[in-house]
């Protein structure tokens, strides 16, 4: 895939003052040239997640893969609402004066974190995130050969997440239908991680290489690299991650 300079990204910063349909009839314009976008997301609101659906359809469309958009979408939205997730968690940490490294209060912390966590209190946390440079950064990188997604969040995971991270990856390779992880697994999942696996069989449905979802940590921030392949020009960076 050719690179593409800095200065030709297009950013779209959520905000109170987000006009969708003026960035709609921007991202159709930086399409048509051919160049990046990058959508820095705080709560995920209706509004910036229709733009970045809109962004990855007008990309697909481009190129004629129009019948990827909802399977790339599902895995890109398991993708941004984990790392809401991993923010969101941090941010908690920070509030209740409680360290996320140190493992008493991570096992205090945790408990009452999945006690209150949704989608409506993701978005509510918006403008705490925005204060304190919280943020998940979606990057949308192109070119005739195929389709890069790079989401990005600066909360680095901790040892033990990485673990079950990879666990999960390993788990849902193993599988190209839901109902037969189901079956296997019914008795020793309450249903963490079951985004993930179902974005490898989703990936798998629709003849796309599994491996070209991936997860990994860097300098203190946490990436989810997602591949699309538009033709065998395609080259791929999975090596530099999990």
């Amino acid at each position: 895939m050719e690179p593409i300079n800095e200065s030709d990204f297009y950013f779209i910063y959520e905000d109170d003052k987000l006009n969708e349909e003026k960035e709609k009839v921007s991202i159709e314009k930086q399409v048509k040239n051919k160049k990046g976008l990058v959508v820095i997301v705080y709560s995920f609101s209706p509004e910036i997640e229709e733009i970045i659906k809109f962004g990855l359809k007008s990309i697909l469309d481009q190129y004629e893969k129009s019948g990827l958009v909802n399977t790339v979408y599902n895995v890109l939205f398991e993708s941004i609402l984990n790392g809401l997730k991993a923010n969101s968690k941090k941010l908690f940490f920070i509030e209740n004066s409680l360290n996320i490294d140190d493992p008493d209060d991570y096992a205090k912390g945790i408990i009452q974190f999945k006690k209150d966590i949704n989608k409506s209190n993701l978005r509510q946390s918006g403008a705490k995130n925005k204060e304190r440079n919280i943020y998940v950064r979606v990057k949308f990188t192109y070119d005739s050969s195929g389709l890069e997604i790079e989401v990005l969040n600066n909360t680095q995971l901790l040892p033990a997440e990485e673990a079950r991270i990879r666990e999960k990856l390993a788990l849902g390779d193993k599988y190209d239908d839901l109902m037969s992880y189901y079956m296997d697994n019914s008795d020793s999942t309450e249903g963490e991680g079951l985004g993930l696996v179902l974005s490898l069989i989703l990936l798998k449905a629709e003849n796309l290489d599994p491996s070209l979802f991936r997860i990994g940590t860097k300098n203190g921030l946490t990436f989810a690299r997602i591949e699309i392949p538009f033709n065998n020009q395609f080259i791929s960076k999975r090596n530099h991650l999990l």
